[in-house]
């Protein structure tokens, strides 16, 4: 996302270990996008014009696991296309 620093997406339910991760991020001169659930996550990225350069996911999220983050990553048109999913 940003031309000087790599951009990572924090998806993290158990708050404690969400701030660790950011903060770690930080430390290594990185831009940290933070969120606490899955949904939160598919709503926040489905408002940005271009992805995060890396997703840090937690698999066993209360609201959903990582399969259906993906899912519904893949299911919205705006993405469909992205290198990511194995289509360009």
């Amino acid at each position: 996302m940003s031309a000087q620093n790599p951009t990572i997406m924090v998806v993290e339910d158990e708050v404690l270990l969400l701030q660790a991760i950011t903060k770690k991020i930080k430390l290594s001169n990185m831009d940290v996008l933070s969120c606490s659930s899955g949904q939160q996550a598919v709503d926040y990225l489905n408002n940005l014009d271009e992805l995060p350069d890396a997703v840090w996911l937690d698999y066993y999220l209360k609201d959903m696991n990582g399969l259906a983050f993906m899912q519904a990553l893949k299911n919205n048109p705006k993405w469909e296309h992205h290198s990511c999913f194995g289509r360009q």
